[in-house]
């Protein structure tokens, strides 16, 4: 299939699979929540031997760091939102390390002070107020100076995304699209010169931050994105907007996790789709399955009921054998476009005083849930910190 216009730079030529499946290119883990989870005592083993998370990383063939990067998570009074605390000072201290271990960072711009996710893209309590115009402009000041701040500490990202899954927008509710209905494919409430509109605002805005990613980091590759990577209508309907606004990336990222988001032939046929209409390089940004169905807390994400969705056993083989067939399944993207995956938070402990949210950081996002460790029986390590058999899933 001819693809639609040319919103990609990528010049690169397809890998040569005639032996096989090729060794991602990406191999990559989202450990965000790292300096929390030590600082609240998580330890790490490898083989009963502890040791540096980032280290057991990159000796099972991990070779890039993801981190997800809020404008200021605290409070008026100071209080931190917590999930990980990812202001500029801990990101810029994590990518150190990563690097000292010879593995690239992606930085992930929320462009808020908290989550993001097509529920909630809430503006930064320093940037209300602006028109769009303004908005704009700040974006790519903000881009910019983070991006700098990066290379005064001697760390070069490797790849930059803009904005965290904006299936519905960004930075709302300038940014912000009409709501897509889960797999309806369908924005109801919205005549298609309203929902245009929609689309010219938060095309600017990306484009604030895109444009600011080429000019600072020109080496890096610039990604979207979005959510349900199962759902292939939504990616077609979001993309077609984009290239007469003039959209410039070389990858779309994808959030897949099997208990919400459709079988792995639905990942299958969006990841093609995506390459085969845009031209597009596609990297599963986003995913991760669970060794146990143990329960750390009402917080906790994984259970049985979603077990059964996903389709795999919750045991240390099931997840492995899970990565395994995910790894093959980006790796077989036709023209060489499937890039790679990143599993999120696989250290992310079960250790006293973490949390995905402190009651400042639910007030702030309006996403008031029960507080605790919600996602330790999808990491990567079992109760004690032990490396869990699926990190060879990363070994080229």
């Amino acid at each position: 299939m001819t693809p639609v216009n040319n919103i990609s730079r990528d010049t690169m030529t397809p890998r040569d699979t005639a032996k096989g499946l090729p060794p991602l290119d990406v191999r990559g883990i989202d450990v965000s929540s790292l300096a929390e989870v030590e600082a609240c005592g998580g330890r790490f083993y490898h083989d009963g031997q502890e040791s540096d998370l980032l280290e057991i990383a990159a000796g099972n063939g991990v070779n890039l760091v993801r981190l997800r990067l809020w404008v200021n998570p605290y409070d008026a009074a100071g209080q931190g939102y917590l999930g990980g605390g990812n202001d500029l000072e801990t990101d810029l201290a994590l990518a150190r390390r990563a690097t000292s271990h010879g593995m690239q960072i992606m930085v992930d711009l929320h462009y808020s002070d908290f989550w993001t996710d097509p529920r909630k893209q809430v503006l930064p309590r320093e940037w209300t107020g602006q028109d769009l115009s303004e908005l704009v402009l700040t974006v790519n000041r903000y881009t910019t100076d983070v991006l700098g701040a990066f290379l005064r500490a001697g760390v070069v990202p490797s790849r930059v995304q803009v904005g965290n899954e904006i299936t519905n927008g960004m930075l709302w509710p300038l940014g912000q699209l009409p709501r897509h209905d889960d797999r309806a494919h369908v924005r109801p409430g919205a005549t298609r010169h309203q929902e245009a509109a929609a689309f010219d605002a938060l095309a600017l805005l990306v484009r604030a931050g895109t444009t600011a990613v080429r000019r600072t980091t020109p080496d890096a590759r610039v990604c979207v994105h979005l959510d349900d990577g199962g759902d292939t209508a939504l990616y077609q309907h979001w993309l077609d907007q984009m290239p007469q606004r003039g959209l410039d990336v070389d990858e779309v990222g994808l959030s897949y996790y099997p208990y919400w988001h459709g079988s792995l032939d639905d990942l299958s046929t969006t990841m093609g789709h995506i390459a085969g209409r845009y031209g597009l390089d596609v990297v599963v940004l986003e995913t991760a399955y669970g060794a146990s169905t143990r329960s750390h807390g009402p917080a906790t994400v994984l259970n049985e009921e979603l077990v059964q969705a996903g389709g795999y056993p919750a045991t240390p083989e099931g997840q492995l054998r899970y990565l395994t067939d995910l790894r093959d399944r980006v790796a077989s993207v036709p023209g060489g476009h499937g890039r790679g995956l990143v599993y999120w938070e696989p250290a992310w402990l079960a250790v006293p005083g973490t949390s995905w949210a402190s009651q400042a950081g639910m007030r702030y996002g309006d996403d008031v849930a029960p507080a605790g460790p919600s996602w330790a029986n999808q990491a990567l390590f079992d109760d004690n910190g032990q490396a869990l058999p699926a990190w060879q899933v990363f070994r080229p």
